[in-house]
């Protein structure tokens, strides 16, 4: 999830799009050594990004909008064959901790 700080930190800017830097989970199983992975193939899951979309709205709030939250379910067999499943994700706006400066 992502915690979110009392402002959004150069907004002013068109370069700055730090709402981009989702970070990405993988897993891999320690007794197979194969990376685990989903009905479709997937290996790799982070939040969804949009460049429109950012943690912040322009009164400073946290955005609605913004899904920095995200989940996955892991199951395996006995032989640790692992497959993902139930991908979601979910706006964080119950999810943030506010630091004042």
């Amino acid at each position: 999830y992502h915690v979110f700080e009392a402002k959004d930190y150069y907004p002013e800017y068109e370069t700055w799009n730090d709402h981009m830097m989702a970070p990405i989970l993988t897993i891999t199983s320690e007794s197979t050594g194969e990376k685990v992975s989903d009905e479709n193939g997937n290996d790799r899951w982070h939040h969804p990004v949009d460049k429109d979309i950012r943690t912040h709205t322009e009164e400073g709030e946290v955005n609605p909008e913004y899904q920095g939250n995200f989940g996955i379910s892991v199951t395996c067999d006995n032989k640790c064959e692992c497959s993902a499943h139930g991908y979601t994700t979910e706006p964080d706006n119950y999810y943030y901790v506010l630091y004042e400066e």
